[in-house]
């Protein structure tokens, strides 16, 4: 499985990474905006992993949904996760000067039809993210493994407090202060909630820093390392919380609350980097 988990890995890599520019942005009004905007990112995340899972014959297994027991506890196990990530995003939307009531809808005040493209992104960044780590793990035959929990801990944490700092030293240049700190703290609190689901397990770092990597990369690129620094950190902690806890007993279920937050608000915390937020 070595050399067909390292092929998986360059295909989903490169269809993340150069999907965006040949679909081009999420962008667009009304129904048609929305579908295509939804089509775009199914089209760069989703779709090659489970091409690929359903070609090796592991599709459930390639995203982690192969694990026993009920999928409504697993889901309602991960609740805690959209908290941190709702709450943020509310306060953001509050601080660019937003309703209440716009706020506790997310992107969903701007129309309805968002629920599409809010949907496609949720399943978008699972699926990859997911995908990746559990490829990468079977790929790394040769790189040492750690406790998720140190994993998660290390990487989560890490990147919470480079959010933190480089959005600080954003702030004279106008970033929000509010925004940063909220951000930076929802991303920790999300760490801190996802350590009790991870397991006592391990996993090759790899499987964690792969897709933790890429996703850096993809906001780096995308804004440009002054201006995408803090949202790169951001997103970062997101992948690594993901990759952790998909890795671990429960699988991808419980990250569904999560994946569906950080869409549904604009946090930031989205490892998409084609999703954008309010940071």
């Amino acid at each position: 499985m070595g050399d067909e988990a390292r092929s998986d890995l360059a295909l989903a890599t490169a269809a993340a990474a150069i999907g965006p520019a040949l679909l081009g942005p999420v962008t667009g009004g009304g129904a048609l905006g929305a579908v295509l905007g939804a089509a775009s990112l199914l089209a760069v995340t989703a779709l090659v992993p489970v091409l690929l899972g359903r070609a090796r014959g592991d599709l459930p297994a390639a995203l982690a949904l192969h694990r026993t027991g009920a999928a409504g506890a697993d889901v309602a196990a991960g609740l805690p996760l959209a908290v941190p990530a709702a709450v943020a995003g509310a306060v953001a939307m509050l601080t660019a000067g937003a309703a209440p009531s716009a706020a506790a809808l997310g992107r969903l005040s701007g129309s309805p039809l968002q629920a599409l493209v809010v949907s496609a992104a949720a399943v978008g960044a699972g699926v990859l993210v997911t995908f990746l780590a559990v490829r990468a793990r079977a790929a790394s035959v040769r790189s040492p493994v750690w406790p998720l929990r140190r994993l998660l801990r290390t990487v989560g944490a890490g990147a919470a407090a480079v959010a933190l700092v480089t959005g600080l030293l954003r702030v004279p240049l106008g970033a929000s202060g509010t925004r940063v700190v909220v951000n930076a703290a929802a991303l920790l609190g999300v760490v801190l909630l996802a350590d009790r689901l991870v397991g006592d397990g391990g996993a090759p770092r790899l499987a964690v820093l792969l897709p933790t990597v890429l996703v850096t990369w993809l906001h780096l690129s995308t804004y440009g390392f002054v201006a995408g620094l803090t949202a790169a950190a951001l997103a970062a902690g997101t992948t690594a919380v993901i990759a952790s806890v998909a890795l671990g007993p429960r699988g991808l279920r419980p990250l569904a609350p999560l994946v569906v937050a950080v869409h549904l608000w604009p946090t930031c915390l989205s490892p998409l980097a084609q999703v954008g937020g309010l940071c």
